[in-house]
């Protein structure tokens, strides 16, 4: 995830306070913060903060996943940086419908329409989930 989700999680959660909340939501699961700064780790959570080219971290991902499946989380900058190495071959976007006078783009990085094709459309509530695949991504090495 991204530092900016990171210090969501952290605060709306009041993981430093809960830590046990931590392993409620990831159990086991080993994750990776992409940061360029100093960000306090939960107490005794399985967090490692990096930053740089995201492939390296991608093998070591690979590797933890034992074939199943690598969450990115967070915004766009993340996500553009795992699609612009090929390493992304799925997005998963919720549309809150609330009305921002401004805010950040999706994506940051260039990502064309051609790359994208739209596989389900999925209403809960008031919100509207899409799911992309991907053209042109790697398959994850096994």
């Amino acid at each position: 995830m991204g530092a900016a989700t990171y210090e969501c999680v952290l605060r709306d959660s009041q993981l430093l306070k809960h830590p046990e909340k931590w392993q409620e939501a990831h159990s086991e699961r080993p994750v990776w913060v992409f940061t360029h700064r100093e960000l306090p780790k939960v107490p005794g959570a399985d967090i490692t903060f990096v930053s740089g080219d995201v492939r390296p971290v991608h093998h070591a991902m690979v590797d933890a996943a034992r074939g199943g499946n690598i969450l990115i989380a967070g915004g766009g900058a993340l996500a553009t940086s795992f699609a612009g190495a090929g390493l992304l071959d799925e997005m998963f976007i919720g549309v809150v419908p609330v009305m921002l006078a401004k805010g950040k783009p999706l994506f940051t990085g260039h990502l064309p329409s051609s790359r994208l094709t739209l596989s389900k459309v999925e209403q809960v509530g008031q919100v509207a989930y899409l799911t992309y695949r991907l053209q042109g991504s790697e398959p994850p090495a096994v």
